[in-house]
């Protein structure tokens, strides 16, 4: 009988295990990845932000890469990571505050999963929302930034049309 019960408990030990790892569900990994080719007229620091990304009902984070362009009219060649999973509807660029420059992009890819978008800088503004602090010279698609009123925050927003792509 001793038999019996113990071969039934291991039964069901075995069992239930195997039951368990059914339930495991494979999760494909998604990172936002931002690609960014460029040249400015003044040395820039670049930020590139991915902001209120919900990591659960109480809480949100917000990811920022900076990058620093010390040599002007060079082609600069840029690629954020975001981490694994990390998605939102506000992704920004912030081209400096600290003085006025020309910002000759050449390129810009944004990538999630195995979804891409290519934006080239005839589109720029078909993809991005522009602030009162950049605008784009409709000859060559170079951006602009000024100051107005000694401020000077230039900063364009992915539109969430853009992300929705991303996501699906």
């Amino acid at each position: 009988m001793k038999k019996v019960a113990i071969i039934f408990v291991l039964i069901m030990f075995f069992g239930c295990k195997n039951e368990e790892q059914k339930r495991i569900k494979v999760v494909e990994q998604k990172e936002l990845v931002a690609k960014m080719q460029f040249k400015s007229n003044k040395k820039i620091n670049i930020t590139l932000a991915l902001n209120n990304i919900i990591v659960d009902k109480f809480q949100s984070k917000n990811i920022s890469v900076i990058e620093k362009v010390s040599t002007p009219n060079t082609v600069e060649k840029l690629i954020a990571y975001f981490g694994e999973n990390n998605i939102s509807n506000n992704f920004t660029i912030n081209f400096g505050n600290k003085t006025e420059k020309v910002i000759e992009m050449q390129s810009f890819n944004i990538l999630y999963g195995k979804n891409e978008i290519i934006i080239m800088p005839k589109d720029i503004k078909k993809f991005f929302n522009f602030n009162k602090y950049v605008t784009q010279d409709e000859s060559n698609f170079n951006l602009i930034t000024k100051k107005i009123k000694g401020k000077h925050t230039p900063i364009i927003t992915l539109k969430k049309y853009v992300i929705d792509k991303l996501k699906k």
